[in-house]
């Protein structure tokens, strides 16, 4: 499992990780909730990401393939967590946190600035809770540092457990659970009022972990400059080891 700089940024931007058929109904893991996460020391999972564009086609070319392992348990910031350490096809290399706590899965976000973007949040976040329709991850006011100056956001980040969803993995076709992040933002630039709305797919499997993350493009308005982007990506699971 592992949590992208790219992800880090859209997800949250508080914080700055071949679908074949569908299911309506929610589904209920009873007392199997950790099998869908498969924290494990020696697991290991690769990736290949793809950008979108404005039309949430796969741009050509910009495939490009990251890796990650479970290192082992640590404490961290209150409580036991799993390390995973993550190898990104540029060479450089990071390590994420994660901890399950009961049914509740929570993410460790430290300060992030990448991209000219700096922002003051860190700490444990909740990222999928199997005993609750929908959370509320962050909700609040927020300055942040860009290349521009400072551009004061309100953010609010809300979680929720979508539908059951089978997702094709080489031969193998993996039983999923989907959780949504929708992060609606409210920026306040030089007088002008500009709210943007990401939504990111999450899709954990069955005795897998981490099979899929989905961004779709996000189209935004500035005033006097017109229609604006942010470009998605699709984060697809090729192989595992699982022990």
């Amino acid at each position: 499992m592992k949590w992208t700089k790219l992800q880090l940024i859209l997800a949250f931007m508080v914080s700055v990780l071949m679908i074949n058929s569908c299911q309506d109904d929610p589904v209920n893991p009873g007392d199997d909730t950790a099998s869908y996460f498969q924290f494990k020391t020696g697991n290991y999972w690769v990736y290949k990401i793809d950008s979108l564009d404005a039309n949430q086609a796969i741009v050509v070319g910009t495939s490009s393939t990251d890796s990650t392992v479970d290192v082992g348990v640590e404490m961290k910031s209150g409580k036991s967590a799993n390390k995973f350490a993550n190898y990104y096809s540029d060479g450089s290399n990071d390590d994420g946190y994660f901890a399950l706590d009961g049914k509740k899965l929570y993410s460790l976000i430290a300060d992030v600035s990448s991209g000219g973007v700096s922002l003051p949040i860190s700490g444990w976040v909740l990222i999928s809770d199997f005993d609750a329709a929908t959370w509320t991850v962050l909700d609040t006011s927020l300055p942040i540092q860009t290349n521009m100056g400072e551009i004061n956001a309100k953010v609010t980040v809300v979680g929720s457990k979508g539908i059951l969803k089978n997702i094709t993995v080489g031969t193998s076709s993996i039983s999923c659970q989907e959780f949504i992040q929708t992060i609606s933002i409210t920026a306040q630039v030089s007088g002008f009022t500009i709210p943007i709305t990401l939504k990111i797919k999450y899709y954990f499997g069955k005795n897998v972990g981490l099979v899929q993350v989905s961004q779709e493009t996000a189209k935004y308005t500035i005033p006097l400059l017109g229609d604006q982007y942010l470009f998605g990506f699709i984060r697809s699971l090729q192989r595992y080891k699982i022990s």
